[in-house]
């Protein structure tokens, strides 16, 4: 009996420590995520050649940063601090929010080289076309090794789901394929072209988060989510403020770029549509991924 009490602890305290290396890898993930996004778009060599930086690539690349910038701490802090974050940091919780991260990454990566694809005048035979394709690849490199330390942690899944999720991730790039870039000339296009690369983003990402880490947590959540419908509210009213709050921000940084300050109606506009648009889009990701990542846990709203 102690022995077996013995290679519990020792199994709980590796898995601890694992989840721990894992929240600090991805933090690093995260930090070069952010950093790629922000040196392909200003970087005088590349600002010019890359394809992406319109929507619906931009809208998948935007929101694939956001999104990553909330999980890494979110799975820092389920990592490091489980009692803080009761039945949310349950350790399939926490590898799924390191997993999400690289996923993020993967479906970004992807959706640049659609673009690029489809546009390949602009950066084959530039300048800066080696030190793209060395960032693209840094990213896909390191999202990898991510995916890699989660799965070692856990047992393999069926292959249905491995089908389905790479059936959507197929058919999402598909109609980044088709999809009429003209759209975004128009304001009403744009909005919508924004919401569709949501879209794109957020539900290929949920189905491989499923399909990498199984779990029977998902059918019991379910099941008992119908409980209590006022507390299974509350996380959709958090994911709003939250988008309202990145919205707000995200003007604020488009405000502080220079050029000529537009009329106050204009600056009005502009700003509710940062704001919707950010609201519209954390909204999205969290009826993704908000249980797949146990931010509703039986029915009841779990905080990180």
């Amino acid at each position: 009996m102690i022995g077996r009490r013995h290679l519990a602890w020792h199994t709980l305290c590796g898995m601890a420590a694992k989840l721990r290396r894992n929240a600090i890898i991805v933090s690093g993930l995260t930090l070069l995520f952010a950093w790629a996004f922000d040196f392909a778009k200003h970087n005088p060599m590349l600002r010019t050649i890359i394809p992406f930086g319109d929507d619906p690539y931009d809208a998948i690349g935007s929101f694939g940063f956001i999104t990553s910038v909330l999980l890494a701490p979110v799975s820092f802090v389920r990592a490091f601090l489980p009692r803080l974050v009761g039945q949310s940091g349950a350790a399939i919780y926490v590898l799924r929010a390191q997993a999400a991260v690289a996923f993020c990454v993967l479906v970004t990566v992807a959706a640049d080289v659609v673009a690029m694809g489809r546009h390949p005048s602009m950066w084959m035979g530039a300048a800066g076309q080696a030190k793209l394709l060395l960032l693209l690849g840094a990213l896909v490199a390191s999202s990898l090794a991510v995916l890699a330390l989660t799965r070692n942690s856990q047992k393999a899944g069926m292959l249905r789901p491995y089908v389905q999720a790479a059936a959507v991730w197929l058919g999402s790039l598909l109609v980044l394929c088709v999809y009429p870039e003209k759209l975004i000339l128009g304001t009403a296009g744009h909005l919508f072209t924004v919401v569709v690369g949501n879209l794109l983003l957020f539900v290929p990402v949920a189905m491989l988060v499923r399909a990498w880490l199984p779990s029977s947590l998902d059918s019991r959540n379910r099941s008992r989510g119908k409980e209590r419908t006022l507390i299974r509210y509350l996380p959709l009213l958090f994911a709003a403020a939250t988008g309202l709050v990145v919205g707000a921000v995200a003007f604020l940084g488009e405000m502080s770029e220079g050029g000529a300050t537009p009329p106050f109606g204009r600056l009005l506009f502009v700003a509710a549509v940062f704001l919707g648009l950010g609201m519209v889009g954390l909204l999205i990701g969290y009826v993704s991924l908000g249980r797949l990542l146990g931010f509703v846990v039986d029915g009841q709203f779990q905080s990180g």
